[in-house]
């Protein structure tokens, strides 16, 4: 590089510095603040023309002064040149559906427009969902489906008939039926601008068979109750999913969802079926008493009284698929679980000690030690060509971890550190084992992990 190209490169680097922080230091009305900055800033960087900084200058700028503004130039800048522009893409779509920052809400408006030139779309829509019919879900490309059923453990665990009991699971074998068409998924989906009239949105789209019966909301929840809930119970409930989706929120840094979420309570397992095949083309077990349906924004479970358990499992899940992909298995499906046995102690949702802890006290010598669990993909994880059996053991110990974790007060950084990155950000150091990140974390020698977890599973209760 020649000196005059250098020299250009310190001064561009020192006018976005510049540019940044007379941006965030004007002092302007609340409401007005978040999108005048943004227009300030494009100003600014508009005079020096996209084409004269490059990336390097960018990425010196963004390790001095981290934050929204300066992702959202980088990837505005990128959309505007060929050669970058896939990466502006997929930093458009890290910085409105995984971003740990807070945009505020006019802000996020500007940025999604810009996006929306960029080729943007929300993550919901990114995918497809069709498949042909008998397609297990977890093998068709597109379909993201969470569900949690209940399983009776086989004789493969020697289970007395004295103490024999149906054992849950959070995966249950879920079949494609039937193709739903993309003007369909869309008609389902709710805007929160358009909440006043869930109701009649509903009323559109719910097969005759099931009605728009007793309906609760709760922004951003629509409770739609097949199950003869009474309006207390159901105004309980949404309240207490309300509270739970602002700690999920605030905890784990996620981007606020941005429709309604739909919950169909249904008194059993069989209307269930019913529902999942005639509303989502879906066959389900038998034993399956919930899912998540993120392409429409909605959860489906068994619920006949005011428990929301499944609900918390289910929530995670809509809040984390298809914006969190890549987030490690035993992770998502780690925390569903934890919080589906929960409950609050002041603003805290704490996991407590559960059915799963009690079924690895008993069993827990058939379950993947640490490393194992974490090394493992979708297919291994959730026990695709393996048994059911086998599968709820994988779960116990992802949700005894999360617990563990939990206690360790860990739980926030383990995400941090598994979470999607920003396409900017790159490789810091060389890629490490899953097991040697969550040591650094916990502060073991790796060599430990699994000794120290035996020694705290044997005197937990």
């Amino acid at each position: 590089m020649n000196v005059s190209a250098q020299i250009w490169k310190t001064v561009v680097s020192w006018l976005l510095g510049v540019a940044l922080a007379v941006v965030a230091s004007v002092s302007l009305p609340a409401a007005a603040q978040p999108v005048t900055r943004l227009e300030g800033l494009e100003v600014r960087i508009d005079s020096l023309g996209c084409g004269s900084v490059d990336f390097d200058t960018l990425l010196a700028v963004r390790q001095r002064q981290p934050g929204y503004l300066i992702d959202y130039l980088a990837a505005r800048c990128a959309c505007s040149q060929a050669n970058l522009k896939d990466l502006g893409f997929e930093v458009f779509c890290w910085l409105l559906d995984c971003t740990p920052y807070r945009i505020p809400p006019a802000a996020r408006g500007r940025i999604l427009s810009q996006a929306t030139h960029c080729g943007y779309q929300p993550a919901r829509t990114r995918i497809t969902i069709s498949a042909p019919t008998g397609v297990a879900a977890a093998g068709v490309a597109g379909i993201i489906v969470r569900s949690k059923a209940f399983h009776l453990l086989s004789d493969t665990y020697h289970v007395s008939p004295e103490s024999l009991a149906v054992i849950p699971v959070t995966s249950s074998p879920i079949e494609v039926a039937d193709s739903i068409s993309l003007k369909q998924l869309a008609a389902r989906v709710i805007p929160l601008d358009q909440f006043g009239h869930a109701r009649e949105r509903l009323s559109g789209v719910l097969p005759e068979d099931f009605g728009v019966e007793t309906v609760e909301t709760c922004e951003p929840f629509v409770l739609v109750s097949y199950a003869h809930h009474k309006d207390t119970v159901l105004q309980h409930v949404g309240r207490e999913l309300v509270k739970v989706n602002a700690f999920y929120e605030l905890t784990y840094e996620l981007p606020p969802i941005e429709h309604a979420i739909v919950v169909y309570l249904l008194p059993d397992a069989h209307v269930l079926r019913e529902f999942a095949r005639s509303y989502h083309g879906l066959k389900v077990s038998e034993y399956c008493i919930g899912y998540s349906f993120p392409r429409d924004g909605s959860i489906v479970a068994v619920s006949p009284g005011s428990r929301t358990g499944t609900l918390k499992h289910e929530l995670l899940h809509i809040l984390l698929n298809p914006r969190f992909a890549g987030l490690p298995p035993w992770l998502e499906e780690g925390l569903a679980s934890l919080y589906e046995e929960s409950s609050f102690q002041d603003d805290r949702l704490l996991g407590v000690y559960g059915w799963r802890q009690r079924l690895m006290k008993e069993y827990g010598a058939d379950t993947p030690r640490i490393e194992e669990l974490l090394a493992m993909d979708e297919e291994a994880f959730n026990g695709v060509g393996h048994s059911l059996d086998e599968q709820a053991m994988r779960h116990a110990k992802a949700r005894t971890l999360m617990l563990w974790i939990q206690e360790r007060d860990r739980l926030t950084q383990v995400f941090a550190e598994f979470r999607p990155r920003c396409p900017l950000d790159g490789e810091t150091e060389p890629a490490k084992e899953p097991a040697a990140r969550l040591a650094r974390i916990l502060a073991l020698p790796e060599s430990e992990l699994e000794s120290k977890f035996d020694l705290w599973f044997r005197q937990a209760r």
